[in-house]
């Protein structure tokens, strides 16, 4: 028991500071019948944050129906608001689940990774050509190896991070892979670059983090 003679009360916490005011505390004997608990979150705040929460689902929702119901009434023919649906589901991901939340990077990179591609494809199905495939994919894979490679320069825990950056590094490179396998005939330069850069990246972080690896392989796996 600790005691705040700034606040007038006693503190049942093991730290040498005042959660309230944050001047240190004076440790205490007697067992006091006033306690000051400590608050694990903000009641106010949470309250706020959920009637945003509902205020923007309400206003997605109003969206998507204004959008389908033009779409349908001008040009049914053309389903453009299937993009708008998707578009606005990749934004609450973005915010959810990458922005706002504490999962760890490779869940967020690999969820960011798969939205942004199913939104190009429904893009692409509006538009004339295909565009998906041999130009769009591979450069976001190649903007994704410079997003990885740049994280692992600057983060301290670039050890953690290096198993699930190579999964993705893999996954990315397979793809690539099965588009010049499917599609031959096609212009997919940007995809064999996509691949090039797969294959040298693996490479790379098991060259230069072949320790780190072992380590996290032990740590989780216990091998």
């Amino acid at each position: 028991m600790k005691r705040c003679k700034y606040c007038n009360i006693t503190v049942d916490t093991d730290k040498n500071y005042c959660p309230v005011c944050f001047n240190r505390l004076e440790p205490i004997d007697d067992k006091s019948t006033s306690l000051y608990t400590m608050r694990t979150e903000n009641e106010t705040t949470k309250i706020k944050s959920t009637f945003l929460t509902r205020l923007f689902v309400f206003l997605t929702i109003c969206s998507i129906v204004v959008c389908v119901l033009v779409n349908l009434l001008t040009a049914p023919q053309n389903r453009w608001f299937y993009l708008v649906v998707f578009g606005e589901l990749y934004v609450w991901i973005l915010i959810k689940h990458t922005i706002l939340s504490k999962r760890s990077l490779f869940k967020k990179l690999s969820l960011q990774i798969i939205s942004l591609i199913i939104v190009l494809y429904f893009a692409e199905k509006l538009s004339i050509s295909n565009w998906l495939v041999p130009y769009v994919y591979p450069s976001v894979s190649l903007g994704a190896f410079l997003a990885l490679t740049l994280i692992l320069l600057i983060s301290p825990k670039r050890g953690e991070y290096l198993i699930g950056f190579l999964v993705i590094a893999l996954l990315l490179g397979i793809l690539s892979l099965v588009f010049i396998i499917i599609f031959p005939k096609e212009f997919l330069i940007l995809n064999i670059v996509n691949l090039s850069v797969s294959g040298v990246s693996i490479v790379g972080y098991f060259l230069f983090g072949f320790n780190a690896i072992k380590s996290e392989f032990y740590k989780k796996w216990h091998l």
